[in-house]
Protein backbone atom coordinates (compact mmCIF):
# COMPACT_ATOMS: atom_id res chain seq x y z
CA UNK A 1 0.00 0.00 0.00
CA UNK A 2 1.43 3.34 -1.06
CA UNK A 3 1.04 6.44 1.08
CA UNK A 4 1.17 9.95 -0.33
CA UNK A 5 2.28 11.67 2.85
CA UNK A 6 5.77 13.16 2.54
CA UNK A 7 8.53 12.12 4.88
CA UNK A 8 8.54 14.62 7.80
CA UNK A 9 12.33 14.40 8.10
CA UNK A 10 12.80 15.61 4.52
CA UNK A 11 10.24 18.35 5.10
CA UNK A 12 12.23 19.58 8.11
CA UNK A 13 15.47 19.43 6.13
CA UNK A 14 13.90 21.47 3.31
CA UNK A 15 12.62 24.05 5.79
CA UNK A 16 16.04 24.26 7.44
CA UNK A 17 17.72 24.74 4.05
CA UNK A 18 15.28 27.52 3.12
CA UNK A 19 15.94 29.36 6.38
CA UNK A 20 19.69 28.84 6.09
CA UNK A 21 19.78 30.06 2.49
CA UNK A 22 17.74 33.14 3.38
CA UNK A 23 20.06 33.99 6.27
CA UNK A 24 23.13 33.53 4.10
CA UNK A 25 21.68 35.84 1.43
CA UNK A 26 20.97 38.56 4.00
CA UNK A 27 24.43 38.18 5.54
CA UNK A 28 26.11 38.44 2.14
CA UNK A 29 24.08 41.54 1.27
CA UNK A 30 25.24 43.08 4.54
CA UNK A 31 28.86 42.18 3.70
CA UNK A 32 28.53 43.80 0.28
CA UNK A 33 27.18 46.96 1.91
CA UNK A 34 29.90 47.27 4.56
CA UNK A 35 32.80 46.00 2.39
CA UNK A 36 32.04 47.01 -1.21
CA UNK A 37 35.63 46.39 -2.31
CA UNK A 38 35.25 42.65 -1.63
CA UNK A 39 31.93 42.08 -3.37
CA UNK A 40 32.70 39.08 -5.59
CA UNK A 41 32.63 36.29 -2.97
CA UNK A 42 29.37 37.36 -1.30
CA UNK A 43 27.81 37.88 -4.73
CA UNK A 44 28.75 34.34 -5.80
CA UNK A 45 27.37 32.94 -2.55
CA UNK A 46 24.12 34.86 -3.09
CA UNK A 47 23.78 33.33 -6.57
CA UNK A 48 24.40 29.84 -5.16
CA UNK A 49 21.80 30.32 -2.41
CA UNK A 50 19.22 31.64 -4.88
CA UNK A 51 19.83 28.53 -7.01
CA UNK A 52 19.37 26.35 -3.92
CA UNK A 53 16.10 28.10 -3.06
CA UNK A 54 14.91 27.71 -6.65
CA UNK A 55 15.67 23.97 -6.58
CA UNK A 56 13.87 23.55 -3.25
CA UNK A 57 10.80 25.37 -4.53
CA UNK A 58 10.88 23.42 -7.79
CA UNK A 59 11.10 20.06 -6.00
CA UNK A 60 8.21 21.02 -3.71
CA UNK A 61 6.17 22.05 -6.75
CA UNK A 62 6.89 18.70 -8.45
CA UNK A 63 5.77 16.79 -5.35
CA UNK A 64 2.49 18.68 -5.16
CA UNK A 65 1.67 17.80 -8.78
CA UNK A 66 1.90 14.04 -8.13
Amino acid sequence: MKTTTPNPVFAKIRLYLRILASCVIVTCLFLIIIHPEAWITPACIIVAMICLLFLLIRSKHKESRK
